[in-house]
């Protein structure tokens, strides 16, 4: 009987223990699996957030980019590499410096002349159509008792030249027959109609330096009076041109003027040898010729090409009688071109440092112009460069410590700010 309540008590107990371990660990997967969740959603939401804060990052950095001036934004994009050119830095400093120049303008030409080619032109006796005088209005009448006239003065200058002339005027009023004389010549004898009329003839040879114009009327038909309002009256003159001029244009580049030989003017001359006259030629209003030219054949004139100008150059030709410049050409000879060189020597102990390798020597160059090609010759070897705006090289492998030479070669035209060969 003891043994039996004994064993329920165990019975008991164990169910007991069972049940409370079992509580137990459905407690822990139950804090387990709440953990779980929420781990897990803490993380959703970090997750969430942070592409949301990057997404906000990105449009207020778009957004910054568009309203900022342009200068700026350009400097802010502007990510280039340094070697090759398109960025800008600060002039290199060095407590050892070899070379620190300014070279300019470099011009490159693969010929060593240039030929201008102008178009033909005639150098012919013209003439041209020029007033004279001329008077506002005249009133002229005649009568039984009365008879009065008009007596106009003028004077001509050069008047030998006046090949022929016209008179023109325009009639307010007509009756009767006008009468119009130069220098006592009748030049007009009838009737006009009020209104414009057409011009009135005048030989050359009516002229005279000292000049009277004489306008009169008489009556007509069976009329006893006559009258005449003329107006706006102009006497022109076709004056013959006493030197015979012409004119021609051509452009010289950069190149042809930076280190020129010598420049000639070349043309055939279509003239009459018994007749022609002077012809004087001048280029950029300096005379480079004032003689008779050689009819029939090529005329070379060599003149200097220091009276050449950069672009635009004029030749202007002034011939005493008539000549045809047939296939006229200006040739430009360049020398060899000089290319600026520079010189430098390294002390010993300057160069035992680049023998052991803790300094180098470096060449640094910066350019006004873009898109620069070229060569540095140093010390009979080569280095292209091509850049926009400046590059840095190192040259230690050309160096030797005494008679360093470093040559600036285009290959097209190139404007260098500084050159800078220096230690580092």
């Amino acid at each position: 009987m003891a043994n039996s309540k004994n064993t329920k008590k165990t019975i008991i107990k164990d169910t007991i223990k069972d049940t409370r371990k079992n509580t137990r660990k459905n407690n822990i997967r139950t804090n387990i699996r709440t953990t779980i969740k929420t781990t897990k959603t803490n993380q959703a939401q970090s997750t969430a957030g942070g592409a949301l804060f990057i997404l906000m990052l990105l449009i207020f950095m778009v957004l910054y980019l568009l309203f900022i001036p342009p200068a700026v934004r350009e400097e802010i994009l502007n990510i280039s590499d340094e070697e090759d050119g398109n960025a800008s830095i600060d002039v290199p400093e060095s407590e050892y410096v070899y070379v620190e120049e300014q070279p300019g303008n470099l011009y490159y030409s693969a010929e060593n002349s240039f030929k201008h080619n102008m178009p033909s032109t005639y150098l012919i006796e013209r003439s041209e159509n020029e007033l004279l005088w001329s008077w506002n209005s005249v009133h002229v009448s005649s009568g039984l008792f009365k008879k009065d006239e008009a007596s106009l003065e003028f004077s001509i200058d050069n008047v030998e030249e006046i090949q022929s002339g016209t008179m023109a005027f325009d009639v307010k009023e007509a009756n009767g027959i006008i009468e119009i004389l130069l220098n006592g010549q009748l030049i007009y004898n009838g009737m006009l109609d009020e209104g414009t009329v057409n011009p009135i003839e005048i030989r050359g040879d009516s002229f005279d330096a000292q000049n009277v114009l004489v306008i009169r009327s008489e009556p007509s038909g069976s009329s006893r009076t006559s009258e005449f309002i003329i107006e706006n009256i102009r006497i022109f003159g076709e004056r013959k041109k006493s030197m015979l001029e012409g004119t021609m244009n051509f452009f010289v580049y950069p190149e042809e003027i930076s280190s020129p030989r010598k420049s000639v003017l070349r043309f055939y001359a279509e003239c009459n040898q018994q007749t022609t006259g002077k012809l004087s030629i001048r280029i950029n209003n300096q005379l480079i010729f004032d003689s008779v030219p050689a009819c029939g054949n090529i005329n070379l004139i060599e003149f200097s090409p220091y009276v050449l100008n950069n672009g635009n150059n004029m030749i202007g030709m002034v011939s005493e009688s008539n000549i045809y410049i047939r296939e006229p050409s200006v040739e430009v000879q360049i020398a060899e071109p000089i290319y600026p060189t520079y010189y430098f020597n390294i002390y010993d102990e300057e160069y035992e440092q680049i023998l052991n390798g803790s300094k180098k020597v470096m060449m640094y160059l910066s350019f006004v112009s873009t898109d620069n090609k070229l060569e540095a010759e140093i010390n009979g070897g080569l280095l292209y460069i091509e850049t926009d705006d400046y590059i840095i090289r190192d040259i230690t492998d050309f160096v030797k410590r005494t008679g360093n030479y470093v040559s600036l070669i285009p290959k097209k035209e190139t404007k260098i700010n500084l050159i800078k060969i220096y230690l580092e």
